[in-house]
């Protein structure tokens, strides 16, 4: 009876020790990244989620506030590993699985960028233009403003941008206006269609 019970005892010490050494089961993987907007005394209050396909948040990142107006103040885009925020004036960079900021440049836009239109090519720039906007601009991966341009006013709203090549076009919804293309390395404007 003794050895069975010391038998039974080196069995439980060595099941603990197993158990000890196994990796405890890795975070749940982040797939979307959602915004929630509430609005209050004229402000609006944004907060970035970071969630699991099946809709569990694994992080929250809280936004600047910004009046509020008919459009949001706050556009993201998922590229890669990375989540590119536009906060008003703000440029961000979060990691996709933490939300930890991995760039930040607090003034990357001249203006605030209402419901941006946002393009990320293959080395990692944004490009990015506001409905309040009459400036395209391209931001790099670590947040620094390479170029901005002026387009003309008759420009709003702008829906969808594209790069080819060299060349980036932004497409736009106002009646009216046409649409704009540039030079991804330089912002100079190529042509108005």
């Amino acid at each position: 009876m003794n050895g069975l019970r010391k038998w039974i005892k080196g069995i439980l010490i060595l099941a603990c020790i197993v158990c000890m050494s196994m990796p405890v089961s890795a975070q749940a993987k982040v797939t979307k990244v959602v915004l929630d907007k509430k609005t209050s005394s004229n402000y609006e209050i944004c907060t970035l989620l970071g969630q699991t396909g099946d809709g569990k948040t694994v992080w929250k990142y809280k936004c600047g506030k910004n009046r509020a107006t008919e459009l949001t103040s706050v556009s993201f885009k998922q590229y890669g590993n990375y989540v590119y925020v536009i906060d008003g004036k703000s440029f961000l960079k979060l990691k996709l699985q933490t939300g930890k900021k991995a760039a930040v440049n607090k003034k990357a836009f001249a203006e605030a960028t209402y419901s941006a239109a946002m393009y990320i090519d293959g080395s990692g720039n944004l490009y990015a233009s506001g409905y309040y906007s009459d400036m395209i601009y391209k931001i790099s991966p670590k947040g620094k403003r390479l170029w901005q341009t002026k387009v003309k006013e008759s420009c709003y709203w702008p829906y969808k941008m594209k790069c080819s090549g060299n060349s980036l076009k932004v497409f736009y919804e106002g009646e009216g206006s046409p649409d704009v293309v540039l030079k991804t390395s330089n912002g100079k404007i190529v042509k108005y269609q």
